[in-house]
């Protein structure tokens, strides 16, 4: 049986159970309610309900702690938490840890870059040491979320990981350039660019260099100057579907109509709702799609149309119903 842990740390909302009715479902299908309950205290108060309650917590997949910043000893409690998880040879940990600033500032101990167990893993809020050694036998699922990471970083990682497959980067930044080499990582999908402490996220320019994957998803919101694909040469798929600027820029076409001519060797490329406008001016522009390319097309897909009052007719006329339409 998978053993999975989740620890994460956010205000939730205290929901109240009826025992009575709750009492006569079996313990496998208990054990999976206690482990979705907001907080793991509220978990472990249900053992003073009767002898047959007193241990069912303690099966539970998922840990929910939240504290607040007053509490100093807060950040060796986390450690002791993951000391304890990785103890028990869990396969799937997902660790977020978010303040008010949105700045990662849990730095990670050293035993956790050496693990044996974990197949999917799930990091937030957390700060890497990039010279450290990683050995992650087991790793195929690693998703990165608000961290600051650099080349050296990726690097180990890969390294280390000789089993990963997928490489989620979600609103990281530090790094200028993506050099993806793994033979085994056949999925990346950066999700956003997020740079806190920088000003001027505009100027970045990012490059990515994976020749080995087979799937890439670009998408969130990319507060960063230009993306630049320059090897995916074993792509298959990839799907776009970034918005870059809260407001028009003649960059936002130049930078997805790059992409996509990046794109034309591969055998589908699907572009997302987020990335209509700057696709529909390139279309008004009387540029030449590739014949792999298709786009979203639903009506349904929109939900504010007050946002799309700079198109003309004619764009808004393309857009039919249906599920993907290849561009003809």
């Amino acid at each position: 049986m998978r053993k999975r842990s989740r620890i994460t740390v956010k205000l939730l909302q205290d929901k109240t159970k009826d025992e009575d009715r709750i009492s006569a479902l079996p313990d496998s299908l208990l054990i999976e309610i206690l482990s979705h309950l907001p907080e793991t205290k509220y978990a472990i108060r249900t053992s003073t309900l009767s002898k047959r309650w007193i241990h069912l917590w303690t099966y539970i997949h998922t840990l929910n702690f939240q504290c607040g910043h007053e509490s100093t000893q807060f950040e060796s409690q986390v450690k002791n938490w993951i000391c304890y998880v990785l103890n028990c040879n869990v396969e799937e940990l997902y660790l977020e840890l978010f303040n008010e600033r949105l700045k990662p500032e849990f730095v990670l101990d050293d035993f956790f870059y050496t693990n044996s167990c974990i197949t999917k893993l799930t990091l937030g809020g957390c700060v890497f040491i990039s010279t450290r050694a990683i050995c992650w036998k087991k790793l195929k699922n690693l998703r990165i979320h608000r961290a600051i990471i650099n080349e050296d970083l990726i690097e180990n990682i890969q390294r280390g990981s000789p089993l990963l497959e997928t490489l989620e980067l979600e609103d990281c930044s530090g790094y200028k350039r993506l050099d993806i080499t793994s033979k085994s990582v056949k999925n990346l999908i950066f999700n956003g660019y997020l740079d806190v402490e920088d000003e001027d996220n505009y100027t970045n320019v990012i490059e990515v260099n994976a020749p080995n994957i087979l799937s890439l998803t670009i998408c969130g919101e990319l507060l960063l100057g230009k993306l630049v694909l320059l090897n995916v040469a074993s792509l298959v798929n990839a799907h776009l579907d970034y918005s870059k600027d809260m407001v028009y820029n003649i960059e936002n076409e130049h930078m997805l109509q790059e992409l996509i001519l990046s794109l034309q060797h591969i055998k589908e490329l699907k572009i997302g709702m987020t990335c209509f406008k700057s696709f529909f001016r390139l279309e008004a522009a009387g540029f030449t799609f590739p014949s792999n390319l298709k786009v979203l097309d639903s009506l349904e897909a929109i939900p504010d149309w007050s946002d799309w009052s700079d198109l003309n007719g004619s764009d808004l006329d393309s857009i039919t119903n249906g599920d993907w339409k290849e561009l003809e």
